[in-house]
């Protein structure tokens, strides 16, 4: 198969079954222009096939973003005097962690687990099943989930 080259200079392989869409990384005309494989992820693959709605679609990507966002917030230091230089915290990895937190006060523990491991971490329904004995009731609870977080954030 052949490589094609990314805007950031590295080589992608594009797989045959793969489908993914030229996206401008500028408003400019005639903009360099990257590809997007629309079945990367778990949530990319289950929107192909219709298992979620656009909508829940729209909304895992909403939730992986305010993660990427507070990641650095998230993965702070246990070090006991870093709770000392809160001088150095970015305001935009606050309020995105401000906002992933929400999601923790919206969903149920055990959907916020799936949310979690599926969105973010990139598992499928049925490795979820089989890790924690869910009885092939995964991805009906995702769905749940990205419905409650998308009424919670107003993402349509």
């Amino acid at each position: 198969m052949a490589k094609v080259k990314s805007d950031y200079g590295e080589d992608i392989r594009i797989k045959g079954e793969d489908e993914y869409r030229e996206e401008s990384i500028s408003i400019t005309a005639g903009s360099q222009k990257r590809r997007r494989i629309l079945t990367q992820t778990s949530i990319d693959r289950y929107y192909q096939r219709g298992l979620i709605t656009a909508a829940q679609y729209n909304t895992a990507i909403y939730v992986y973003a305010l993660y990427r966002k507070s990641e650095k917030r998230i993965t702070s230091s246990y070090n006991p005097d870093a709770a000392l230089m809160t001088s150095n915290i970015d305001d935009k990895n606050m309020a995105g962690f401000c906002d992933y937190m929400d999601i923790v006060k919206v969903l149920p523990s055990k959907l916020f687990n799936i949310v979690q491991h599926i969105v973010i971490y990139g598992f499928s329904a049925n490795e979820f099943d089989k890790q924690y004995d869910n009885k092939r009731k995964t991805l009906n609870e995702l769905r749940l989930a990205l419905d409650m977080l998308s009424d919670h954030f107003g993402v349509y």
